[in-house]
């Protein structure tokens, strides 16, 4: 199972230097279905140290690929 992280920082829409906790996005099964899939939330170099509270599960939403950039692969 692969694991995604946005490209962008999930406040500013600048390139994520930091990942932590995550956003939910939508991915599309085989059979056209749409399941709920958590990606890393990414955050500059000035968002990284905090600003923005999660909720209890470390969720800050929806994924939006317009503000958050194209998901890229989460290599451990």
């Amino acid at each position: 199972m692969n694991r995604y992280k946005t490209s962008n920082c999930i406040m500013c829409g600048e390139k994520a230097v930091g990942w932590h906790g995550h956003v939910v996005a939508k991915e599309r099964m085989a059979l056209g279905n749409l399941i709920d899939v958590k990606v890393i939330a990414g955050f500059c170099k000035e968002h990284n140290e905090g600003g923005l509270q999660s909720d209890i599960n470390g969720c800050y939403g929806q994924y939006s690929r317009s503000k958050h950039g194209e998901l890229e692969v989460f290599k451990i």
